[in-house]
């Protein structure tokens, strides 16, 4: 087909002009290659953002920043997008906010079409200037003017198109001037038909796209073309059609599984690949072992049966087939992470009728060593405490996590962060038959019945015998974006009444496009991340089921566990294990110092931001291989490679940070909905002689140690080890690393959606389901980084607290991160104080900065200036405050009384006195008297922290006189 007219938008006029045959695709592929990368010369400190309000509008708010603002285009006729520097920018939107206008900030590496381009643009014009441009032989619409080219494009014109405004809503007007009535957009993602019919708002205009990512292909394509079709366009059906193959081919209705090849090594020219043989589900009879009979077997027998049961957990865990699994291989080796360690675990126990510690899996054993100690295991007699009576009537159905959470909602509602996810549904679901999954999902797991009344200050379970309504469909199909943003958004961070509303409410909002928008909220005093892939699982199967769904009932409820959990806590169990938090969290507990970009309030507040990057799959790669050869996990390997990070920011040897667990340590409890997860504390020292894999060995059994103790709950942790409560911060860490991996429907895309926002993806029957980016959260930390393994490469997200640090402070710190993997990936022996966190460019600069050397004749100090000017203008006022004021003389007089103290006391050159005191006329004297006695001050805000204060003192070398 020929269009009539064309037109790009930004980048896109290029494909525009190579189309009407302005410039050919080889040298229109150089112009783009060229343009990407001189604008990745430039430096990285703009920003861009949409502004719903008219160019008339956004100019006023530009108007002071001349040079570092420009209008970069005018998409509609109510949306603006302004470009330039970053902090210039972030001034512009706090006046747009102020005025309640509402504005979107763009995810961009640069600020295009703005003053901050016109450094290569002449580079560009040279370089452009060898192409031989020809005039559109289709007409085409330029970016610049919004008018038809009249001419060809020339080299001038292309370099200024990177510079000027993309004027596209006065380009759609002119088409429609032109009389166009048909606008059909090139792409699988089309975004420019929104903009275009609000440019000009028409029923008599049809806006038609070629593809949408959202929808399956064939029906938008075929849609559009009908709607052309019927509108006089003439199409070459003959051409259309040819190369189709319309054989029918048999499909099985099941969904196809991921197959693996495994290649030998190459031999010469020669490679044999075969595919992997299919993992079959184990059959009931697999989980049957009976202990008495075992015993009465030989050992050789005692082995063997071990043996199969183990490889058949393994393969079913690492899905591996069985005849590939090395024995001698360690399960790290194997690609074992400490996720699929924990359903390795539970399998086994559950297989045998055992208990093992997850250390013995984390240590990294091979097959020989699994089955050695599941025979120890197996001939271990059964120790069960027996229950007393009396104290199983005094045990709360509450976990002391649900506890913790229910007194933390008292305190402050807003504190909780919600347990979330949005995906956003192409074509309308089956309403009918969602709702009787909800319902029968409600039925299934306690914890979706269940509210929290208080009685005399304490928390009560209430467990509903009819389960309420958890779901309901919403029309938002009369909001735009921005409205359902808000809407979503509030949503999301609604406050949940713990006594008489549903605490997992599941909303399907319809919009205006025919799709709908699915959205999960759970208050987490009911639910975590591995609950909320359970639900999603069963969900799942129970809408997919073609009539009568059914699933096996839950063995256990979360009330159950609670008991049995708070029961053993009482008992040998618990003073086990508290014992072990004892001795890690002795003595002074270091509170981390790192830097923040506005004062620290008085009281924590949990407002947060999330910034997300990929981690380059070659850096990956060679991570998951240091780990191996290390006999580690990846998680552990991130774990310490983000305590390195914070060593480097803070100087202390002494950290602390905190990693969730899943506390579902039985296998009773792997099905169960509720609040499991369970932070633990991985406090280690860091020498920065040391080397990164030697600080990689010695952190690796502190975490294995940590997690074979997690049972313990953390909140009952703190309150029998009362910790320094600081007001203004979360007790014993303040940073959290969290290694995210679904232990189901990981490969539908769960993991990704939880690190990397907007690329997950979910099912529902043969429905696909992109994740939506969720931007603000709650946080309970300062920071949370957290990281998942990707289809190509690491996540990581990085959630912060905005009353504590700016966007480009959290960008800055995950680029660091990457900086230090890169280093760890380049050589993982070096020493861990000489790992380079900069870039190229950085060091650069910093040398430059760095370039200060000068030659003075004289310099005289500035206390001897001050005597001087004592001297010669005794009776004049030296310093003013607050209404008082001292002459120069009387400051001299007073400071040398100090300098002398001083001086008696044991102060010289070499010393550094600390001083802490408000603003006042005394500060002045006691630095001008330290000074005279040729020592350095150290100045102390007294309304820091006390341990701020003590740090500061103890780094400075600082003494006492």
């Amino acid at each position: 087909m020929k269009p009539d007219y064309l037109i790009g938008h930004s980048i896109g006029e290029y494909v525009a002009a190579c189309i009407s045959g302005v410039l050919n695709l080889k040298d229109a592929l150089k112009l783009v290659a060229l343009r990407g990368k001189l604008m990745y010369t430039l430096p990285q400190d703009g920003d861009m953002a949409a502004i719903f309000a008219d160019e008339q509008t956004v100019s006023r708010y530009i108007i002071d920043y001349t040079g570092d603002v420009s209008i970069a285009g005018m998409n509609d006729p109510k949306n603006t997008v302004i470009s330039g520097k970053k902090d210039a920018v972030q001034e512009i939107l706090k006046k747009v906010e102020a005025d309640k206008i509402q504005f979107r900030l763009l995810k961009v590496s640069h600020a295009f079409h703005s003053p901050l381009m016109e450094p290569i643009l002449s580079e560009f014009e040279k370089v452009a200037g060898e192409i031989e441009y020809n005039k559109p032989k289709i007409p085409l619409i330029s970016n610049i003017s919004g008018t038809l080219h009249q001419q060809a494009p020339d080299a001038a014109y292309w370099a200024q198109h990177i510079r000027q405004a993309v004027r596209f809503t006065q380009g759609i007007k002119t088409l429609d001037e032109l009389g166009c009535s048909l606008f059909l957009e090139v792409g699988p993602h089309p975004a420019l038909i929104g903009m275009g019919r609000n440019s000009v708002p028409s029923d008599n205009i049809f806006w038609l796209p070629s593809l949408n990512r959202k929808q399956k292909d064939w029906d938008v394509l075929t849609a559009s073309l009908g709607q052309l079709y019927v509108n006089g366009f003439n199409f070459d059906w003959k051409e259309f059609d040819a190369g189709f193959n319309r054989n029918k081919l048999e499909l099985p209705t099941y969904p196809f599984q991921r197959e693996r090849f495994w290649a030998d090594p190459i031999n010469g020219h020669k490679q044999n690949i075969e595919p992997e043989e299919q993992i079959e589900e184990k059959p009931e009879s697999a989980h049957r072992f009976n202990r008495d009979d075992f015993l009465t077997l030989s050992a050789e027998e005692q082995s063997k049966i071990i043996k199969e049961i183990i490889l058949s957990e393994v393969s079913q865990v690492l899905r591996i087939p069985r005849n590939k699994i090395d024995l001698q291989k360690s399960f790290t080796q194997l690609g074992m992470d400490s996720i699929m360690a924990i359903e390795l675990k539970n399998n086994i126990e559950r297989a045998l009728n055992i208990e093992i510690e997850i250390s013995a899996l984390l240590a990294g054993p091979n097959i020989d060593d699994l089955i050695q100690i599941s025979l120890n295991a197996v001939f271990e007699e059964d120790t069960e405490e027996e229950i007393d009576p009396e104290l199983e009537k005094k045990l709360s159905s509450l976990s002391h996590g649900q506890q913790a959470m229910w007194f933390q909602h008292q305190l402050s509602a807003s504190s909780i962060y919600n347990l979330v996810y949005a995906v956003r549904v192409p074509t309308a679901l089956d309403i009918e038959k969602l709702r009787i999954a909800m319902s029968i999902m409600v039925q299934r797991h306690e914890v979706l019945r269940t509210n929290f009344k208080t009685v005399e200050g304490k928390a009560q379970l209430i467990v509903h015998k009819e389960g309420p309504s958890i779901f309901e469909v919403s029309d938002t199909s009369d909001l735009d974006n921005s409205e359902f943003h808000t809407h979503l958004k509030t949503e999301i961070n609604k406050t949940f009444d713990l006594e008489k509303e549903p605490l997992t409410q599941i909303k399907l909002f319809k919009r205006p496009d025919g799709s709908q928008v699915f959205l999960y909220v759970a208050h987490h005093i009911i639910s975590d991340m591995w609950s909320f892939v359970i639900f999603m699982d069963e969900l799942n199967k129970l809408y997919s089921a073609s009539e009568n769904p059914q699933l096996p009932e839950p063995s256990y409820t979360f009330a159950q566990f609670a008991k049995k959990m708070n029961r053993q806590l009482a008992g040998p169990f618990g003073e086990k294990h508290f014992k072990f938090w004892q001795d890690q969290l002795s003595g002074e507990l270091p509170i981390l110092n790192f830097p923040t970009d506005t004062p620290r309030p008085a009281i924590q507040t949990y407002q947060g931001q999330t910034e997300t990057i990929k981690i380059d799959p070659a850096i990956s790669g060679k991570l998951k291989k240091i780990a191996e050869e290390n006999g580690t996990t990846l998680y552990t390997l991130l774990l310490a490679a983000f305590k390195v990070l914070l060593f480097r920011y803070s100087g202390q040897s002494d950290l602390i940070i905190g990693t969730p667990t899943t506390g579902r340590t039985k296998p009773e409890y792997a099905g169960i909905l509720g609040y499991f997860v369970n932070p633990v504390a991985i406090r280690s020292n860091i020498e920065g002689e040391n080397s990164f894999l030697n600080y990689l060995s010695a952190i690796k059994s502190t975490i294995v140690n940590a997690l074979d103790h997690q049972d313990y709950p953390f909140n009952l942790l703190v309150e029998k080890i009362k910790p320094h409560r600081d007001p203004s911060r979360s007790p014993v860490f303040q940073m959290m690393f969290v290694y995210q991996r679904a232990h189901l429907l990981h490969d539908s895309g769960m993991t990704a959606a939880s690190v990397s926002e907007g690329v997950g993806q979910m099912r529902l029957g043969d429905i696909t389901m992109e994740s939506i980016a969720i931007d603000d959260r709650v946080v309970p930390f300062d920071m949370t980084l957290l990281m998942a393994e990707l289809e190509t490469g690491m996540g990581a997200s990085l959630q912060y607290n905005t009353g504590l640090f700016t966007r480009e402070t959290a960008i800055n710190f995950l680029n660091r991160f990457q900086f230090l993997l890169a280093q760890i990936v380049e050589n993982p022996e070096q020493r861990i104080n000489k790992i380079n966190l900069l870039s190229k460019e950085e060091e650069k600069t910093i040398t430059e900065w760095n370039k200060t050397d000068r030659v003075y004749s004289s310099v005289l100090p500035v206390h001897k200036i001050f005597e001087n000017m004592a001297r010669k203008h005794a009776e004049k006022r030296a310093v003013v405050y607050k209404g008082e004021s001292l002459t120069y003389a009387l400051l001299n007089q007073q400071a040398n009384k100090i300098a002398n103290a001083l001086i008696a006391n044991g102060v010289n050159v070499d010393s550094i006195v600390a001083i802490s005191t408000e603003r006042s006329l005394d500060m002045i004297v006691g630095v001008m008297g330290i000074l005279k006695a040729g020592a350095g001050y150290l100045p102390l805000d007294p309304t820091y922290p006390l341990d701020r204060i003590k740090y500061m003192i103890k780094d400075s070398g600082t003494k006492l006189y």
